[in-house]
């Protein structure tokens, strides 16, 4: 059994809006979400619950993490949502962008969206093109079968997650919160997907011009796959939450989720 943390805004003023559930990637945790994307959602009157993935933050998990997969994250995410009063909207990120597009294949959802994912194509190029920019520090990773050894100070952390103006204190407190991670499940993102997962809900796709991660023709990519609408914000890194301009990205997603919601209510209209 698992016990899975969370973090939780509701609203003072609740809106005629589906909960959010969010989702973390690879070695980061939920406190990516709660310095500015709960409170802004909540401000709009969303339901916003951001987990830690098991074995990440207060989460505890019953495997050791380097044994966990996809789909075991997959469940964790399954068993929040199955508390909220509806479907929730899913916002993933990276490795939680991979995560989310199996939870919508498997369970109902408003909307997607994917955050930086991890691409259609997987991650195996973006990891060479990462090696050549890192070899001691990707060597030291496969070796160990730590992934978390990729990031062994403040400049790795800045080339892979952040854009390049990204103030230093941001890219430290960053580097502060991070952690291990499961070698399984990055091994996972590894392989290309042989066909888009089977989601009918709405999907957002978004990502940073200056991604270190995932480039931006990756991230465009995965939105293709899906037919989905994809905007690459200018200048902006992997960590689309955490460097300043994060209020531009989430203002982006509330309007895209209003969107969404007004299209829905006028199909509803016109089945009557």
């Amino acid at each position: 059994m698992s016990k899975i943390e969370t973090f939780e805004k509701i609203p003072d003023t609740p809106g005629k809006t589906p909960p959010l559930l969010f989702v973390h990637g690879a070695c980061l945790g939920a406190w990516c979400w709660t310095d500015g994307f709960l409170d802004f959602f909540a401000a709009a009157g969303y339901h916003s619950v951001a987990l830690n993935l098991r074995g990440h933050g207060g989460s505890v998990s019953s495997k050791p993490l380097q044994h966990l997969t996809i789909d075991d994250y997959v469940e964790d995410v399954a068993s929040i949502a199955s508390k909220m009063i509806e479907p929730p909207v899913i916002i993933g990120h990276s490795m939680g962008g991979l995560i989310a597009q199996r939870f919508a294949a498997h369970y109902p959802t408003r909307a997607v969206v994917l955050m930086a994912p991890s691409p259609f194509s997987g991650m195996q190029s973006q990891g060479l093109r990462l090696f050549r920019a890192h070899p001691w520090s990707f060597l030291t990773a496969i070796l160990t079968k730590n992934i978390f050894r990729i990031y062994p100070d403040n400049n790795n952390v800045r080339h892979i997650m952040f854009s390049p103006g990204t103030p230093e204190e941001t890219v430290a407190h960053c580097r502060e919160r991070m952690q291990k991670e499961s070698w399984l499940a990055c091994q996972e993102m590894n392989e290309p997907l042989k066909q888009p997962y089977p989601i009918t809900s709405p999907i957002l796709v978004v990502g940073g011009e200056h991604d270190g991660t995932v480039l931006p023709q990756a991230i465009c990519e995965t939105a293709a796959a899906y037919e989905a609408h994809c905007h690459i914000f200018t200048g902006r890194g992997h960590n689309l939450m955490l460097e300043p301009g994060w209020d531009e990205v989430v203002t982006y997603i509330e309007h895209w989720l209003q969107r969404c919601s007004t299209m829905r209510h006028n199909k509803a209209a016109q089945l009557k």
